[in-house]
């Protein structure tokens, strides 16, 4: 690939989401830098983070269930991991509770099948194997009035706000279809709630967008992933 450089080791996740595997790696003095994959090739080298200190290793798994693989740091240091979820052109802290990764071994997987990943760990000074079960917090979102923002729900209870829709700017969400499945699901569930408009899923989560018409959404809101 292009621009290689001083590295540990090499990561495939698919981090923009679109199906494809890309490339991550850790560069010293640097950061978390992505490959993305054409199918073809990969592009050049893109900074995602900046330099992490007191970071032994990385996991990749989807921790949100949004199909864009994060990052999940572990650090021998402080004992602790941290979450860097992917927002398909970079990688932003989570405000996760954090976690003790100090063990024989680290391991993620859909542990319970609600579509995210968790983590495993199993502990050398104890008999007993931790899973960690991840739990979407709800959040949030606000978009750029004026601009095409691109949204991820996952899960949750969430709110977004600034959600153009209507007009000759559109914003887009993107929604796992174990979420809603078609686009006459969000037809038939969505609902105007006094200035807002309100979306429930079939596992009970809740999307809001907030002093919103019901009237001007359409499918070029969605993206059913």
């Amino acid at each position: 690939p292009a621009g290689q450089g001083s590295y540990a080791h090499w990561y495939i996740g698919d981090y923009d989401g679109d199906g494809r595997a890309d490339l991550g790696r850790y560069v010293a003095g640097t950061g978390s830098q992505v490959l993305l994959s054409t199918g073809t090739g990969f592009q050049a080298p893109q900074t995602w983070t900046a330099e992490l200190t007191g970071v032994t290793g990385l996991k990749i798994l989807d921790a949100n269930g949004d199909g864009l693989d994060d990052l999940l740091l572990l650090s021998s240091t402080a004992n602790q991991s941290q979450l860097l979820l992917s927002t398909g052109s970079s990688f932003q802290a989570a405000d996760w509770t954090k976690i003790g990764v100090t063990g024989v071994s680290t391991l993620v997987g859909d542990y319970n099948g609600d579509s995210r990943d968790d983590v495993f760990n199993f502990a050398d000074t104890s008999a007993r194997a931790q899973v960690y079960l991840t739990e979407t917090p709800n959040t949030v979102l606000t978009g750029t009035a004026g601009s095409v923002d691109n949204f991820h729900f996952s899960g949750g209870d969430d709110t977004i706000l600034n959600f153009d829709a209507g007009g000759t700017i559109n914003d887009v969400v993107s929604i796992p279809t174990t979420l809603a499945p078609t686009y006459d699901y969000i037809v038939n569930h969505a609902e105007q709630v006094g200035l807002d408009v309100g979306l429930t899923f079939t596992d009970g989560s809740h999307l809001t967008f907030n002093h919103l018409l019901l009237s001007q959404l359409s499918s070029s809101n969605f993206h059913l992933t």
